[in-house]
């Protein structure tokens, strides 16, 4: 009877003691925070380019502007060798942010799945924004996309044909890729064809080309991207008459072969080879073979990135770089294929007369400079774009100490270069950098308040810079209207 008794009363006590233990936890887990919360909620991380001061300037105002309010870490980038050690140093510091600053930093963060991240930079945050956006610059009459696809094409990349055509709006007619692709491709419709990881768009779609004619494909092999790209289509499209490649011609020998074998329509594979087909787009159908990015067309990273849009259109520079020097010239722009194919395409797009812009990749480091030297020997200047390659202080110096030296222009993309004898500078930076990051600091607060937001796009003003006693030496007279407009003037 005693043990019944016992028992009774230890069951009702055990219960008693299991809730007062119960509402003890409650108690402890609303006063204090959860330990994952805890561990990210106030940590930003900074990614940046280093040795290139603008971008360390911007480094330095966002430290002085979130320090007293978040738990900071700084990770510098000078080379991909940097790369793998900053990864295992963003994973263990656990940021609820990460700002890229640069374009280094841009490119490596914008594929990285740690946490949402904020760029400060151009061309990637913009084809982020919305995937080969060279789209816009082919057909604007537009009414209809088809799509030709195979069978190894990505769900993604279905994905981006759908978000690609509602951008524009355009009507989408997706088919299976056939024998008869060829046809497909070159008929009188806005075309893309997405096969193993590239993409080729009709460029001139209003020219009504024969079909079933001579088709050739104009090839660059001196740029180890481009084999690729090539070996892809030419699996993709099996009745190519004929391939030529550029590396090889030499001077018009381009020219006297295409207009020779009067083709109905030229694959050109890369921008490079556009370049010197371009003269032939009033008389076949041209097409443009890409490469496809899968961060770039997946749709669900579109959300994770936000950033300050520091692209400024090549055409709003190229009208402003023809007010300047008003005769015709030719122009090189350095750049790697991995990286900048899409802008060098827009550039090479834009409807105009008195700029040849003559696009030369560099696909290795160790050859910029003798691009560079070449450039300066053959042409009247370089336009330098902001591409991992020629983005990098020593190169840039490089640059100037070349143009003035052989009293050629340059035009950048940083006003301190203008300061220091450049012809002029376009770009979305005042010399502060302080409009920036004010810009970047309420896209930072956003996603420490909500990671989960839509990532969104805040563009930046237009910023010109001329240097004076340059524009002197190279006899460009500067209007008053470009003198107005223009917020930083050296040389005086």
């Amino acid at each position: 009877m005693l043990d019944n008794r016992y028992m009774k009363y230890r069951k009702q006590y055990s219960r008693y003691v299991l809730v007062a233990l119960m509402v003890l936890v409650v108690i402890m887990s609303v006063g204090l925070p959860s330990a994952p919360a805890g561990s990210t909620k106030h940590r930003l991380a900074i990614v940046y380019t280093g040795r290139i001061k603008p971008y360390e300037n911007l480094r330095d105002v966002i430290v002085e502007q979130f320090g007293d309010k978040l738990e900071l870490k700084k990770f510098q980038i000078n080379s991909t060798s940097d790369i793998l050690n900053i990864e295992n140093g963003l994973k263990n510091f656990e940021p609820a942010v990460i700002v890229a600053i640069g374009n280094m930093a841009s490119e490596y963060c914008s594929s990285l799945n740690i946490a949402p991240v904020v760029l400060a930079y151009d061309t990637k945050l913009i084809s982020r924004q919305n995937p080969f956006c060279v789209v816009k610059y082919l057909n604007p009459k537009a009414k209809k996309l088809v799509a030709i696809v195979d069978e190894e094409m990505a769900p993604s990349q279905r994905e981006f044909l759908i978000s690609l055509a509602g951008g524009y709006g355009l009507a989408l007619e997706v088919k299976n890729a056939k024998p008869d692709i060829q046809d497909e491709l070159l008929c009188d419709n806005d075309t893309v064809f997405l096969s193993q990881g590239i993409l080729i768009i009709n460029v001139n779609s209003e020219y009504k080309a024969p079909q079933g004619n001579c088709v050739i494909a104009v090839v660059d092999r001196s740029v180890e991207s481009y084999k690729l790209l090539e070996k892809r289509c030419l699996s993709g499209l099996p009745n190519i008459e004929q391939v030529i490649d550029i590396s090889e011609l030499k001077g018009r020998d381009l020219r006297n072969i295409l207009k020779k074998s009067n083709p109905s329509a030229i694959i050109c594979v890369g921008s490079n080879s556009y370049k010197n087909c371009k003269f032939m787009q009033d008389s076949c159908r041209l097409s443009i073979v890409l490469k496809t990015k899968p961060v770039d067309a997946d749709i669900s990273r579109w959300g994770k990135l936000s950033g300050v849009n520091m692209f400024i259109d090549p055409e709003e520079q190229i009208v402003l770089l023809t007010e300047l020097v008003k005769e015709k010239l030719k122009l090189a722009i350095l750049y790697d294929p991995q990286n900048s194919e899409e802008v060098i395409l827009k550039i090479l797009l834009v409807p105009q007369d008195d700029i040849e812009f003559i696009a030369l990749p560099v696909s290795n480091s160790n050859r910029v400079s003798d691009a560079i030297t070449g450039a300066f020997s053959d042409y009247d200047g370089i336009w330098l774009i902001p591409d991992a390659v020629v983005s990098i202080a020593p190169i840039q110096n490089l640059l100037l100490e070349e143009s003035l030296r052989r009293e050629k222009i340059l035009v950048t993309m940083m006003h301190p270069y203008t300061k220091a004898g450049a012809l002029m500078s376009v770009s979305s930076v005042d010399e502060n950098e302080l409009d920036l990051c004010r810009r970047m600091a309420g896209l930072i607060n956003e996603r420490l308040d909500n990671p989960n937001c839509a990532g969104r796009v805040v563009s930046s003003p237009v910023y010109i810079s001329i240097n004076l006693r340059t524009a002197k030496n190279l006899k460009c007279e500067v209007s008053k209207s470009l003198l107005n407009r223009a917020e930083f003037v050296f040389g005086k």
